[in-house]
């Protein structure tokens, strides 16, 4: 008995060991992630300065050249979600 509740506990902490996947996305998937649902993305503003952004065409990031703010394509992409539900 005593060895079938340790089996059970080790099981239970094989479950919480369990790790996310991670994907990272770049500018240029999201464009034609974008592209293939009809929308287009023609440019962005910084979270924290309202400054435009140029959008990369490659790269999982940009800087904002007025604060320095780093804005991430995953971010960007989280944000469409929200906003087109």
């Amino acid at each position: 008995m005593h060895g079938r509740r340790s089996i059970v506990a080790s099981a239970a902490a094989v479950g919480e060991m369990r790790e996310r996947v991670h994907l990272t996305i770049d500018f240029g998937s999201l464009e034609d992630y974008m592209k293939k649902g009809g929308l287009s993305l023609t440019s962005i503003k910084c979270p924290e300065y309202s400054a435009p952004l140029r959008l990369p065409k490659v790269g999982t990031e940009v800087v904002c050249q007025h604060c320095s703010n780093t804005v991430y394509a995953q971010d960007v992409l989280e944000k469409i979600k929200e906003l087109i539900g």
